[in-house]
């Protein structure tokens, strides 16, 4: 039997080390959904030094992405919520009542073309 040591992480029984996880990171490539492509985005150097919460609560809303230093908001719309684009858009013009900028993005749009959303994101923040 073999010991823990501090690099490893033991999870059910099995040893991981940073090897393993280094070579599963480069197996599984970048991110593919695009909930991560926008958090690395978001995450990135070019928006430094401007941050971004995750799920911020303003007011009766949860959006997806505040950066409050900026009153920018950035919501991801999905095909579930596509169903529900009045209620979309009448809660971004309530946004916009309480002073924050709002930024939608559908999913393909962010998985396509990161480029593009980020030069968007980067023209709210200036």
């Amino acid at each position: 039997m073999r010991r823990a040591t501090a690099d490893a992480v033991s999870y059910s029984g099995a040893m991981f080390t940073g090897v393993f996880r280094d070579r599963t990171q480069a197996r599984l490539g970048p991110a593919r959904t695009p909930e991560q492509v926008l958090k690395r985005l978001l995450q990135g150097r070019s928006v430094r030094p401007h941050r971004f919460l995750r799920r911020a609560p303003i007011g009766p809303f949860v959006v997806d992405y505040l950066c409050p230093e900026k009153a920018v908001v950035i919501e991801l719309m999905t095909e579930h919520r596509a169903f529900q684009s009045q209620d979309a858009t009448d809660r971004a013009l309530m946004l916009e009542r309480f002073g924050y900028r709002v930024l939608r993005f559908w999913s393909k749009e962010v998985t396509d073309n990161p480029d593009l959303v980020l030069r968007q994101i980067l023209q709210a923040l200036a």
